[in-house]
């Protein structure tokens, strides 16, 4: 069930507009990751109890801020992870640096008005982060 809470992928969009940057407010998309199970996956999270659904719901209720200057927050229950943001020229990158020094290096997959993307490869993949505007 745990695993559950790992999965995300976006749905395809109709005209959604392209971003050049990841500025802005956003949050993990529970229905993209609901979405992008498989139809065993989804059998067992449709027969899980409401409960057990909230609670998975609750578990992926992370908030992201990318602010102009170039820092960076992510916010999950009472905790706050702070540091910098660099997206590459090319709108392929995202880095992030958090204040204790540890890098994410993120391939954008998807960054447009409705959605932005990001994983540790290149393809989509169930593991993917989405995010949707906050």
């Amino acid at each position: 069930m745990i695993a559950l809470v790992g999965w995300l992928q976006s749905c395809a969009g109709g005209n959604e507009q392209e971003r050049t940057t990841v500025v802005g407010e956003w949050k993990i998309s529970h229905q993209a990751q609901v979405e992008a199970m498989s139809a065993e996956e989804r059998q067992f999270y449709d027969n899980l109890s409401d409960d057990k659904k909230e609670e998975i719901r609750e578990a992926t209720q992370i908030e992201y801020y990318f602010h102009t200057d170039g820092r960076f927050e992510k916010i999950h229950k009472n905790r706050t992870d702070t540091g910098k943001w660099q997206l590459s020229a090319d709108r392929k990158l995202l880095t992030i640096t958090y204040d204790d020094g540890k890098e994410l290096k993120l391939v954008v997959k998807k960054l447009t008005n409705e959605q932005l993307r990001v994983g540790t490869d290149y393809g989509m993949r169930r593991t993917d982060i989405v995010l949707e505007p906050y």
